[in-house]
């Protein structure tokens, strides 16, 4: 749970520091910034709808088709990579911009 919540934290732009209960209320009413691709945004959303889920349900997880779905989203999208690269090193799948 610890990385989708840090993945969270890359989304939110979040920079100072909350107790953990006061970023998940404040994700849980975060909304995808508008100007991005329609189809990323759908992404970051439904990522976002099932953290929420994650919490609210008590699970362990989110299903990893919307973690795949996230990636394989932002990989269609040069000007995202840095961000798809730092996600996939929080998940411990290091690579540098420019080895894609």
């Amino acid at each position: 749970m610890i990385v989708i919540y840090v993945v969270l934290m890359l989304f939110t732009n979040r920079l100072v520091q909350m107790s953990y209960e006061e970023d998940i209320n404040r994700i849980k009413h975060k909304r995808v910034i508008k100007g991005l691709p329609h189809e990323l945004e759908v992404a970051i959303q439904t990522f976002i709808d099932q953290f929420i889920i994650m919490i609210d349900e008590d699970l362990d997880s989110i299903p990893h088709q919307y973690v795949v779905n996230l990636l394989t989203t932002l990989s269609k999208y040069p000007e995202h990579r840095p961000l798809l690269f730092d996600l996939l090193n929080i998940m411990g799948l290091p690579m540098e911009y420019g080895e894609a």
